[in-house]
């Protein structure tokens, strides 16, 4: 007993002399306890005490060289980390990172801006910019809050630190999921794996001995195969009850990736691909991007962006490099769309890049060759759109700029639309997107599954780049932002340039009604983000112009939308695409909402000044 107060101890220091408490209080001591002495610990225990504050120590070490690797990853400039690489069996935890599904937030005007995308303006105001949202509100009578919806990509919050790591299947399992994969429409849309070169990834993943000498290679290939297993788990028509989800080969594909992402070698390149289509078809866009990062690094040091063959001098060796540049151009496609998306600098420029296209390309309109899938790939989008999204990615980056003349802002939104329009008149005409589109025969009737699957891109994409340049016109007017009227020249510019995005965004929510198109995307990540940008480019034109005949057409465009989304589901669709397509409904519905608002305020605000 330890009187805190005094610091009197009820202890006998003497056993002929009361204790201390008593001797203080003037009593008869009763206690017939004697201080005892404490005996020191026998070498053994100091050693063990030793032993476990060592092991304690060299756990935290542990993790903080673990959560240095994930800040490292999440960084757009991938700085490779010393971390030590285990053996098998000496670790079983492994850092989680933002893989899982994210929990919602009502997203910042920051984050409206990232998710939302960045070429939303009304007279040189961006639309979700503070003030922007301010007006927004009074012309809906209340405040909106559209970034609360997780299509628009992952909130990253701190991660667990620790997660069981999962290990490679058996071996014959991983050769029949590599067989279906490389077998499949969608080796011929990301080209991510070459069935020659995975062999050696097999190999050095299953029959190494794990020793120092060996552990990075072998963790190279484990993580290539770990992240082939994560996006097999996106092909619905294959399933195998021997595998676990995507999600998990998906962590310990990342963690694995943390230890060796200082090898700029062809098969890290795959796995920082196969992890970014994964997330990016999963919905966790931020987390792409994070990723992509890492890609273009790898691919830069690996000369993918260059087409010169004197690189390799053996068969082998082109081979190879063959290989890397198809990698490559997934990198160039995933650069300019995730650009596009946040309003971000290309990483590849053309600058730095030789752009010779692959021999084939065509290929995919030729009806007579369309069954011959293994004799050439055509990657999940038209690498010449692609060249001239990078310019659309830099006009769009210049917006921010205060000091842009309106007269340069429209100089480039005509150029790209020139572009924009000579690609389309490329494009062969039973392929050849349209503004409209009939939906009694979309298809001609010889086309291919592959075959219509490009159809459909094509049309989506001309449609998305048709409303980001004609919506981004309202970049201009910043002069005129206080009054009630534009310049006659500038008012007819605007009105030329909403039409061009409105019919481009009702057209786009009209292939969607259509469900056996929708379907045909097999994952729905490879469409998403391209009816919430259709129905934005809808209500933002609700909000400028509530009482024309068209805000109230377009309102019953978006209203027959949600019973389409809320409404689909199908065999051939994961969870993962049923709970994306509900959450678009969901956005749509609450666009409606504020749409129905905005119609009945301006309404009665009329009817106040009669």
């Amino acid at each position: 007993m330890v009187l805190i107060r005094y610091k009197i101890q009820c202890i006998r220091t003497n056993p002929n002399l009361p204790c201390e408490w008593c001797s203080d209080h003037n009593l008869e001591c009763v206690l017939r306890r004697e201080a005892q002495r404490k005996k020191p610990d026998d070498i053994s225990s100091i050693l063990n005490h030793v032993q476990a504050l060592t092991r304690r120590v060299t756990e935290l070490e542990n993790t903080v060289d673990q959560l240095r690797s994930y800040l490292n990853v999440t960084t757009p400039a991938f700085h490779s980390q010393n971390t030590p690489l285990s053996l098998p069996g000496t670790v079983n935890t492994t850092q989680i990172t933002p893989l899982s599904p994210q929990p919602h937030h009502a997203g910042s005007a920051a984050q409206h801006r990232v998710f939302l995308g960045q070429h939303w303006y009304f007279k040189g105001v961006p639309l979700f910019s503070e003030k922007g949202i301010d007006w927004m509100s009074s012309k809906i009578g209340q405040r909106p809050a559209l970034g609360k919806f997780r299509l628009f990509g992952s909130y990253s919050s701190p991660p667990s630190l620790f997660q069981p790591r999962v290990e490679l299947p058996d071996r014959d399992v991983v050769h029949e999921v590599l067989d279906a994969w490389l077998s499949s429409d969608w080796q011929c849309l990301y080209p991510v794996l070459d069935s020659s070169l995975v062999v050696g990834t097999i190999e050095a993943a299953y029959t190494l001995l794990p020793n120092q000498e060996t552990i990075h290679r072998q963790r190279t290939a484990e993580a290539c195969l770990l992240a082939a297993l994560a996006i097999y788990s996106l092909m619905t028509e294959h399933e195998m009850p021997e595998l676990l989800e995507g999600d998990a080969y998906a962590n310990t594909a990342h963690s694995y990736l943390a230890q060796v992402s200082d090898a700029s070698n062809f098969e890290t390149l795959e796995t920082v691909l196969m992890l970014e289509i994964y997330k990016t078809l999963s919905g966790q866009w931020e987390d792409a991007s994070t990723l992509h990062s890492l890609a273009c690094r790898i691919v830069y040091e690996l000369k993918g962006h260059c087409f010169n063959a004197a690189f390799a001098d053996q068969p082998s060796e082109q081979h190879q490099r063959k290989h890397i540049r198809d990698l490559f151009w997934l990198c160039y496609i995933f650069d300019k769309d995730l650009s596009v998306r946040f309003g971000r600098p290309p990483l590849l420029p053309s600058n730095y890049c030789d752009l010779t296209l692959p021999e084939g390309l065509d290929k995919i309109y030729d009806n007579q060759s369309h069954n011959d899938q293994e004799a050439f790939v055509h990657f999940p989008q038209d690498l010449q759109l692609t060249q001239i999204k990078e310019n659309l990615c830099l006009f769009l980056c210049s917006l921010d700029n205060p000091n842009l003349a309106d007269s340069t802002i429209l100089f480039h939104l005509r150029q790209l639309d020139i572009d924009l329009e000579s690609w389309r008149l490329r494009i062969p005409a039973d392929f050849r997107p349209k503004l409209s589109v009939l939906t009694d025969q979309p298809f001609q009737p010889k086309m291919s599954r592959l075959q219509r699957r490009r159809y459909i891109h094509l049309q989506l994409e001309y449609n998305y780049m048709t409303i980001i340049i004609h919506t981004a016109v309202r970049r201009c007017g910043a002069a005129y932002a206080m009054t009630e009227s534009l310049p006659d020249d500038l008012h007819s510019v605007y009105h030329s340039s909403s039409d061009l995005s409105l019919e481009a965004s009702r057209t786009t929510l009209q292939i969607f009604k259509d469900q056996d198109m929708l379907l045909q995307q097999d994952a729905f990540g490879h469409v998403a983000f391209y009816p919430p940008i259709a129905a934005l480019a809808l209500f933002l034109n609700i909000l400028i112009h509530p009482l024309d005949k068209e805000a109230r057409m377009d309102l019953d465009i978006l209203s027959s939308s949600i019973t389409v989304f809320q409404n689909s589901s199908s065999a051939k669709m994961t969870e993962l695409d049923i709970d994306s397509v509900q959450e678009l409904g969901h956005f749509i519905s609450d666009l409606v909402h504020l749409g129905e608002s905005t119609i009945q305020k301006a309404k009665t605000e009329k009817q106040g000044r009669e």
